[in-house]
Parts: structure tokens; sequence; C-alpha cells
């Protein structure tokens, strides 16, 4: 049966393009805060040009994919090669337009058709007005952007049972490249039969005045900077009411410390969050914040554009040794995009207050478990502290099933916190710790004399490392860890391979870089 579907595809902000001078200029001034190699990362990969990683774009709270469902465990059904010829997608119509809270984003709709049921890809082309490509990318790896050329994974792969919408955006594109006026999409199967290209302009986003009729999704329309759009029947522009800081905390944390904030924010517009940096007595501190060797910064304004929903906001910094042990306390001001102050907050560096095992505890990172984990780490859920070896078994017997057809297979998911395993030392770039991570069980029936487990995929959005081990109780190894794909146009993502593989259960991490969450797609291979 042919399937119709409005489907869109999406881009992750923290792999949104920027230019080799913009990707020093960052590092110069995040490094001094948060050490050198953490500041590095923010600008992607070592060499200066990574092609951006997908997202989940408007996925709510507890929707997987856009709200529609995977296969049981996150499988992903394996293709019969040897069956009839693939039918090609058919793309019938595409649609963009400049869309989000600042008219930072841009969003790709489509409406098409796929025989097979197996469309899950978007090969998208940035052009500018006069249908040159906007280069974002780097595609050779030679650290120069030089293609307006990118592939996405569908919000919702279509798997064949699955029908319906789904939803997401380009986050901060549009804000970053105004010069791009158009796009054009292909859609691709899962055997990478491609449907013809659509070519679509993109829409601006009208910005309204006080009083007008609005959007409180902010697809059709945003009110003007100052201002909220107030739900309602209908919805109206209304005058903005500056943030409000709820509760902050300075903690320390395994390899620095972390700045908390949250707080209520009625129109979602808070931008900024302006740190000053202070001593023991209250009095500015001063830090080297550009790089030329002499401290005369004492206050930074981090970006926080993607701090507030839903009237709430939570915005988290996290800062190094060297911030740590320079700067006692902070004080923190968040600001909106009217320029509208919160009142100011302090707070002092320590260790976040300890809770016993059995204890309620925030996943977030207010309080501490020490020395176990606040589980399931999920806000809105009841979390409460318990022992590490408790949390693996629950892991181990919840972790994702990956099977294999014809010595090959996939499954799907998303990573998540609290972390239990952490790389080898030596394994990561940095060795970060507590990262958000998800287990995958994989059982090996004969004998292979290679396995191969890669993330290398459109699907995976985000920094990721692989380990394995044997056993729940297993230990990782650093010869059974892999990180960067160095050469490869997306060299952040990972392909462990491990030769002479006896029969048995294996375990395997999908870990993560960064803090941020993010989905993955692990491919296995084995060869007899």
């Amino acid at each position: 049966m042919a399937l119709k579907f409005l489907a869109t595809g999406t881009v992750s902000a923290a792999m949104t393009p920027v230019s080799s001078v913009d990707c020093v200029r960052r590092w110069l001034v995040w490094g001094a805060l948060v050490g050198g190699l953490a500041g590095l990362s923010a600008c992607g990969d070592d060499d200066g040009g990574t092609p951006p990683a997908p997202d989940a774009g408007d996925v709510d709270a507890g929707e997987v994919d856009g709200g529609m469902v995977d296969p049981p465990d996150g499988m992903v059904e394996p293709l019969d090669m040897n069956g009839p010829p693939p039918m090609p997608p058919v793309l019938a119509s595409a649609t963009a337009r400049q869309v989000g809270r600042f008219g930072d984003d841009l969003r790709i709709d489509l409406v098409g058709s796929d025989a097979d049921g197996d469309a899950s890809t978007l090969d998208v082309t940035f052009l500018d007005g006069a249908g040159a490509e906007v280069p974002l990318y780097d595609s050779d790896a030679d650290g120069m952007v030089d293609s307006g050329n990118t592939v996405v994974p569908l919000d919702a792969p279509i798997t064949g049972t699955a029908e319906g919408p789904a939803s997401g955006t380009f986050p901060r594109l549009r804000g970053l490249h105004p010069e791009i006026a158009r796009v054009r999409v292909v859609l691709v199967d899962a055997r990478d039969t491609r449907s013809a290209p659509v070519e679509a302009p993109v829409a601006e986003q009208p910005v309204l005045a006080l009083d007008a009729i609005c959007d409180p999704g902010f697809r059709a329309n945003r009110c003007a900077d100052g201002l909220g759009c107030r739900m309602g029947t209908p919805s109206v522009c209304t005058e903005g009411v500056a943030p409000a800081i709820t509760r902050a905390a300075y903690v320390t944390v395994l390899g620095g410390a972390d700045i908390l904030i949250e707080g209520t924010d009625l129109d979602d517009d808070v931008s900024q969050i302006d740190i000053a940096f202070l001593d023991a007595a209250g009095m500015p501190v001063a830090l080297d914040l550009d790089g030329d060797g002499s401290p005369e910064s004492t206050s930074f304004a981090a970006d926080a554009r993607d701090a507030s929903m839903g009237g709430v906001f939570f915005f988290r910094f996290s800062a190094s040794t060297f911030f740590a042990e320079n700067v006692p306390r902070v004080s923190l001001v968040a600001r909106d995009r009217g320029d509208r102050p919160s009142a100011p907050a302090t707070a002092d560096l320590g260790a976040p207050p300890l809770r016993m095992v059995g204890q309620s505890c925030d996943p977030r990172g207010f309080d501490s478990c020490g020395a176990g984990v606040c589980s399931p780490g999920m806000l809105g859920a009841t979390n409460r502290c318990v022992g590490v070896s408790e949390a693996r078994a629950a892991a181990c017997m919840g972790a994702l099933a990956l099977e294999t057809s014809g010595g090959t297979g996939s499954v799907r998911g998303e990573v998540s916190v609290p972390s239990l395993w952490d790389a080898p030392t030596g394994c990561s770039s940095g060795d970060p710790r507590g990262r958000p991570e998800a287990l995958v069980r994989f059982e090996l029936a004969a004998p292979a004399s290679r396995v191969s487990f890669s993330t290398y995929n459109a699907y995976t959005n985000f920094d990721t490392t692989l380990y394995a081990f044997t056993g729940c109780s297993g230990t990782p190894v650093v010869a059974w860890c892999a990180d960067d794909l160095f050469g490869e146009p997306r060299p952040e993502l990972a392909r462990l391979e491990l030769t002479d593989v006896p029969a048995g259960l294996y375990f395997i991490v999908v870990d993560s870089f960064a803090a941020a969450p993010g989905r993955f797609q692990l491919d296995v291979t084995v060869t007899p």
C-alpha cells in the first residue's frame, strides 16, 4: 500500500555550520571558560567543517520520532535484497519557510508517497537567490566549506506501518544564513532509491505588532521583539514580561563546575544569560576571554535561545576546572529578546546537596546521589537515587536488541541520562565523563572473523563514541572502543570493528561526547 505522509527534515543546533573565523573566535571565548579541548569541540570537528547532523526537531516530551512509533525495541526492518526491484519515492511538493520564536529557524515540509514504505532520508541543497549553492559544509574534509548539500533523516522514517505527519526544523540556520532563498529537496529510501528533485522558495515569516492575532507555535508568524504571543482564543501579541530566575546553583562536577538556572518566562523568549565573575567577597574577577594573555573580562553573555519552553526555562553552563578555581561566586541575570532583565541571582561554588539511596533526586544536577545515580533521569518522572550496580542491571535488562538478517542489522534509539558507563581512558579526546548514552544488546550465534558496528549514517545526529563489553558486569577496554572517523565527511561519528569474535552475548554502548541528547542508528555487519 502506498503511504501518504507529511514530513520534515531537521539538523541540530549544536552542529550548525560556522565559518572558520567564527569557529576560532568562538573557541577563544569558550576555551577560556571551559578549557581548550571542550572549547574546540564547540566548532564541530578539528577540520572546521562538519555537515550538520539531524535533530529531534519538534518532538514533544514523551513522543518518539515526532509522535510516530518505531518498530518494537527500535528495530529497523531488514531489507530483502533478493526481493522485487524497489519503487522510487514520489515527492509531490515541498515548502520551506522561516519559523521560530526569533525567526532564526528554517522549516521544510514535504508531501509525497512511497510504495515500498521505506522512505527515510532527505537530500537537501540550500541555494541563494541566483540559484547557486550556499557553502555551508565541508564535503571533502579539507577544512573549507564548499557545499550547500546535506543529507538528513525524516523525523519519522517510513517503516511500512506508520502513516501520518512528522515535524522539524533547521535550528538557527535561517538566522546564520539569511542569504538562503531556495531549497532543492530529494526524497531517498532505505535502498538509496531517489525521487525527482523539487525546489521551493523560502517564505519569510511575518512579524506582527501589538494586539495582532498570532501563532503561538511561531510557524505562521511571530510577534515583534519585546512582545509575547499570549495563548488564548485567539492568541494575540501583548507587551512582554521580563523573565524571573526561581533557582540557581553553581555546583562542582567531575572536570569542573556547572551553573544551573531555572525560572519562568511567559513569552518563551529568554535570549541570553549574563554571567558575572565574582570573588568570595562579591567583587569582580577578571579573566582572559580573548586569548591575548591579559585578563580583562569580568562577565560573559551566554546564548540561551533554546532554554525556554511552555513558560519556563532551564539553562546549564558547563565550566572548566580553570574557571571554577578562579571564580568562587557568580551573579546571574536572564535577559529576553526585548532586553528585559530578570532580577539578579547569585550562587556560590560548592558541592550539590547529597541525596541517599532511595531518596528523591533532581536529574538536572541541582542535587547529587553521591556514589549512585538519579534514575530514571527523566523530568516529570519519579526520580530516586539508586546504586550503580542496580541501575546497570536494569539497563542491561532493558537494552535495545540488535538483530541480524543475512549478516547485517540495524537498531535505532536515543541516548539519555543517567550515565552508567564511560569510554575507557584514552579512547575519546578529553575523556568526557557522565555523558548521555544508550545500551544495545547483541547476540552472536556463531564465531565471526569480523563484526563491525557503526553509527555512520544519516539518522545519527550527535558526536558518538562506541565501546563494547561482554556480560552486564563487564568492563570496557580501549581495544574495544572507537571514536572519530578522521578523513570522512562526518568524522564525529564512529565505527567499531572487532576481529576473531567468539559466539556469545555482547553489550555495545553508544555514548555521546557532549551533554546534549541525541538519536542514533547502530548498524552491524557480521563476516563469518
